[in-house]
């Protein structure tokens, strides 16, 4: 099976748990209608449980995704029938990426790698991670996230490298820049981080985004990870 050629950019966005967490972060993305867009993704495990308004399972999912917050305003939130409803009009704006969608040939080469790479049988929040970066990788979406809580569970998946991208100028910190102010247009009150992924064989698969001194780190690490691995690049460039 071969491994498809990356191509950067964001096309499409998949959501991490953390829009969910809060009231104004999934309000502010219901207004900011980015789904106008650009296509949305929100991870099966947890449009099931929406769908099925399994609120204590979906809850549940929640809370360790993302441990810093004010707990007792989390679990308010929580308990309010305005976050049910918001997740449900998120439901309906949102795609899914499930075994009925149909994908091109490639896609489907892509996440048959993705997924033998990060291997089976993890936690239900590794669980997730392992579906962001699936959809990601195979979609050529944005992962996108309202606290870098992602990173620690993403760090922790099989064959998974992250670097972060600090220049202003490159065409991924345009996209950023563009999803940014269409959450603040909605009302949105804190940063945001977008990661994108691909799958890697060698070094010269992104020439221009990698600083030449990550280059000899990269490669041991690389090494370790065998033929193919998956690289997270975080797109950082301009101020939140």
């Amino acid at each position: 099976m071969r491994t498809p050629t990356p191509r950067i950019g964001i096309k499409s966005i998949v959501l991490d748990p953390t829009v969910l967490n809060t009231e104004n972060r999934l309000t502010s993305f219901l207004k900011s209608e980015i789904y106008e867009d650009y296509i949305v993704f929100l991870p099966n495990s947890i449009k099931s449980l929406i769908f099925e308004e399994n609120w204590n399972e979906l809850i549940g999912l929640l809370r360790p995704w993302e441990w810093n917050l004010n707990k007792e305003e989390k679990e308010k939130w929580f308990e309010t029938n305005n976050f049910k409803e918001a997740c449900k009009e998120l439901l309906g704006v949102c795609a899914s990426f499930g075994e009925d969608e149909r994908l091109g040939t490639v896609e489907k080469e892509t996440a048959s790698i993705v997924r033998g790479i990060l291997g089976e049988g993890s936690p239900k929040e590794i669980d997730v991670a392992k579906e962001l970066v699936v959809i990601a990788t195979t979609k050529q979406a944005g992962i996108l996230s309202f606290a870098q809580h992602p990173r620690r569970w993403l760090k922790s998946l099989r064959a998974v490298v992250i670097l972060e991208i600090t220049e202003k100028t490159n065409s991924l910190s345009a996209a950023k820049a563009k999803i940014k102010k269409k959450l603040r247009d909605g009302g949105l009150k804190t940063k945001i981080y977008v990661w994108i992924f691909q799958i890697v064989n060698t070094l010269v698969l992104f020439p221009a985004l990698i600083p030449a001194q990550l280059g000899p780190e990269l490669s041991r690490l690389l090494s370790f990870l065998g033929q193919k691995a998956l690289m997270g690049l975080v797109i950082d460039g301009l101020p939140t």
